[in-house]
């Protein structure tokens, strides 16, 4: 996958029923970084980060907050399923 395409799918989407103002509150509430990690090391596209993925859920298309494309991703990877993740934590604590 090319740079530019990463960069394109970290972009927030439209259709999440998010405002910018609304994008803009989520993101000053966060300081800034993921809700998950907690990191933020912005790709640089044109001298401005790449914003922060709008993340929702997928059965009722609430926004749930902003993540980097790494946790984003790892999220639909776990199908948004915590048994999953659950199984996951538990694997990654056996080492």
């Amino acid at each position: 996958m090319s740079k530019h395409r990463r960069r394109r799918n970290c972009k927030p989407r439209k259709g999440y029923h998010i405002s910018k103002t609304q994008y803009d509150e989520l993101f000053i509430r966060q300081n800034g970084l993921c809700a998950i990690c907690k990191l933020y090391i912005p790709e640089i596209h044109e001298h401005s980060p790449v914003p922060l993925t709008v993340d929702h859920d997928h059965n009722t298309h609430q926004v749930r907050g902003l993540l980097c494309c790494r946790c984003n991703g790892a999220l639909g990877n776990f199908r948004d399923n915590i048994d999953i993740l659950k199984s996951a934590i538990a694997y990654l604590e056996r080492f």
